[in-house]
């Protein structure tokens, strides 16, 4: 079994004008990935637009990612329907290493028991490894460390989770209450703290666009040299922080700073998601070509 690392990158789909997947792009995106240090990519998860994808395509990109990319692959088998999470949990047991599972994304304040129920009926029927998604933002739902805490209890497939809350205490609270887990962080800004916090790593979709940052802090900071690692979290801060106060979506936001990086990588996004003008690009590439090597 290939054990998932940090940092975990959470990728992009790219489309080519006419909404269609881009495979020639999609291919010359994983290999930049793969050349800069990334040996974890979280597949059809939310940087790539997976609530825009049929389910047919989401199972396309993963057979294909997984032909294209050495490395650990960590899939999203999430759907508002039990019965759909089935479907792509018997499809990405057989092409990924780990499976990943939001809870429900639409209903407006599930009861607590319902919600363990819909996470119980899907991880009950899991082989591979499950990491759970916390994500309130966009679920509307916060799983709470005294779920994951049971469900991690019940089900020894449950191997971790991947928290986008935002929050380095609630990452924490999951550690306590089920040791044995690996957390993994949603939060450029907070990298090299969470490792210092004892927590397994990051996982990041704007990562995309300075990759190799993310993994030299990862490294520089396993190797002993804080300092390093320091240096490029500060560095790599200043990309956060564009993107924060930008006011645009992070997802455009990101493809426009792959392109800048790759040329010819597609910045088009499915409706409702939109891309960035060409103001906005201009300003994205100026900033990305002034990054120093990490």
């Amino acid at each position: 079994m290939i054990h998932l690392q940090a940092p975990a990158i959470a990728i992009l789909t790219p489309f080519d004008k006419s909404g269609h997947v881009d495979f020639g792009a999609f291919g010359d995106y994983l290999q930049y990935l793969h050349d800069a240090g990334v040996r974890t990519l979280i597949v059809n998860g939310t940087t790539a637009e997976f609530p825009s994808l049929t389910q047919e395509e989401r199972q396309e990109i993963l057979e294909f990612v997984r032909r294209r990319f050495e490395g650990a692959l960590l899939a999203n088998i999430s759907s508002c329907s039990t019965r759909e999470c089935q479907t792509h949990l018997d499809h990405c047991q057989k092409f990924a290493d780990a499976l990943l599972l939001l809870p429900p994304y639409y209903y407006a304040s599930p009861r607590p028991e319902g919600v363990r129920e819909f996470l119980a009926t899907t991880v009950r029927r899991c082989e591979k490894p499950v990491y759970l998604y916390n994500f309130p933002r966009h679920t509307q739902v916060s799983l709470t460390p005294e779920l994951v805490g049971s469900l991690a209890a019940e089900f020894p497939v449950i191997r971790g989770v991947k928290d986008s809350s935002g929050s380095v205490e609630n990452a924490l609270a999951y550690q306590n209450a089920a040791p044995n887990l690996k957390i993994f962080f949603g939060g450029d800004s907070r990298a090299l703290e969470i490792l210092q916090e004892g927590l397994h790593g990051s996982s990041s979709g704007a990562g995309s666009a300075l990759p190799e940052y993310l993994v030299g802090i990862h490294r520089a900071f396993h190797e002993g040299r804080i300092d390093k690692a320091s240096d490029m979290q500060e560095r790599f801060n200043k990309w956060h922080h564009f993107r924060k106060h930008s006011g645009l979506d992070e997802i455009a936001i990101t493809k426009a700073a792959v392109a800048t990086r790759l040329p010819g990588f597609p910045t088009a996004s499915r409706p409702p998601m939109t891309s960035v003008d060409d103001t906005m690009r201009v300003r994205i590439s100026e900033i990305i070509r002034d990054f120093p090597p990490a």
